[in-house]
Formats: C-alpha cells, sequence, structure tokens
C-alpha cells in the first residue's frame, strides 16, 4: 500500500515488466508462482525499477530499467525492507501452528493419518 510500489501479481505482469525494464526479471516467474520470491515494480521521482524479495524476506535484486544502479532501486528496496521482515515473522508463526497442529495430532490417535 505505498504509492510508487506495485506488486506483480501476475505471469504477464511479470513478462511485462522484463521486456518494459530491458532485464530478465521475467525468469523469475516460476518462482515467484511457486511462492519462492514476491516481484515488485517501483516507481519513484520519476525513476523506475524493480525489486526481488525472497521467501524468506530478503532483498535479492533492486535494479532500474537495463540493470542499472538506480535511485528508485534503493528506495524500492529500503521501502521493502520492513514488509520483508514480516514474512520472517509471519513464516516463523506459521511454523510454530503446524508444528502444534502435528503436536495435537500425535497426541489424539484419532487424528493421525495413516501412511498409504
Amino acid at each position: 500500500s505505498v504509492p510508487g510500489v506495485t506488486f506483480l501479481g501476475t505471469v504477464g505482469e511479470i513478462v511485462e515488466e522484463g521486456a518494459r525494464m530491458g532485464h530478465c526479471i521475467a525468469t523469475r516467474a516460476e518462482d515467484a508462482l511457486r511462492g519462492r520470491c514476491y516481484l515488485f515494480h517501483i516507481e519513484h521521482h520519476g525513476q523506475r525499477a524493480s525489486v526481488e524479495v525472497s521467501a524468506q524476506g530478503e532483498i535479492v535484486d533492486a535494479q532500474g530499467p537495463n540493470n542499472i544502479d538506480s535511485a528508485a532501486a534503493w528506495w524500492g528496496a529500503s521501502q521493502l525492507r520492513s514488509w520483508a521482515a514480516g514474512l520472517v515473522s509471519q513464516t516463523i508463526q506459521d511454523s510454530h501452528k503446524r508444528a502444534e497442529r502435528r503436536r495435537r495430532a500425535a497426541a489424539d490417535p484419532n487424528q493421525l493419518r495413516l501412511p498409504f
């Protein structure tokens, strides 16, 4: 919800971003579909950039058109850092919830799943 930061939510948007920006972000589409990364388009003070955030909450790449460094890339990465940190926190919470469900299922034989 930050003005100037747009999530690329479809393969079409990712491919279009690669063509518009003149770089290889489209090669990350499959990883984005599998939830391994999140891709964003950035507009800041008349400059453009693309930013990749890993599922682990790390800024993987931030580049302007034709893979050049730009103020928009730096700004976009800085805007996404706090959001990315929240990914790690959410992942940890989800992991704890899954572990708790497994613990409860193991304590209740009626909840155990058959291995076939």
